[in-house]
Parts: C-alpha cells; sequence; structure tokens
C-alpha cells in the first residue's frame, strides 16, 4: 500500500489494541483448551473492548447460542467506505480484530 492509500490510518493503535493483540498470540502456546488459555482470551478480550470504547471503527457484536454466547467486533475502518462485509466464525486469531 502506498502512502496516500493510508491517509487517515492511524499508524499507531492504542495500548489496549496493542495488549490485545499480544495477549492473542500468547495464548497460542497452548493447544488445548485450559483455565490459562481462557484467561488469555477473557483479557484480550476486554483489552478489546477498552480499544473499542476509545474507536469509532470497532463495535462488539455479540451473539447468543445454545451453547453460548458468540463474541466478535464489527470493524469498519473510518479512512475508506465499506465495499462489502464479511463475516468470519472461527479460524486463526490472525483473523481477529486486533
Amino acid at each position: 500500500m502506498t502512502a496516500p492509500a493510508l491517509a487517515g490510518v492511524d499508524p499507531l493503535p492504542t495500548p489496549w489494541r496493542t495488549a490485545s493483540a499480544l495477549l492473542q498470540c500468547a495464548q497460542l502456546a497452548y493447544n488445548a483448551d485450559s483455565p490459562r488459555k481462557q484467561s488469555l482470551y477473557e483479557r484480550a478480550h476486554a483489552a478489546m473492548a477498552q480499544h473499542a470504547a476509545l474507536s469509532d471503527e470497532l463495535t462488539e457484536c455479540l451473539l447468543p447460542t445454545a451453547a453460548g454466547d458468540l463474541r466478535g467486533w464489527v470493524v469498519c475502518p473510518r479512512a475508506m467506505p465499506a465495499s462489502a462485509a464479511v463475516v468470519v466464525i472461527g479460524g486463526l486469531n490472525g483473523w481477529g480484530a486486533a
């Protein structure tokens, strides 16, 4: 991407967004669900929620299911109008909002 294409994009994420990304990476060290992995996920979510409170680009999405809530994020970059919508469920944490 060229510099003009990035116009209006904040190159420095908030500390909360950075913390969420680091916590998401930290949980990758655990292959199976465990209290430690769950704690890392919960902390990553809490950090992203703090970032969302400071951002006009991010809104939490909650989908209740019989097996429990499915949480995600609606990401709408302010630097450019949306030309499509994509829903990603599951997958590697690289798909996360961080």
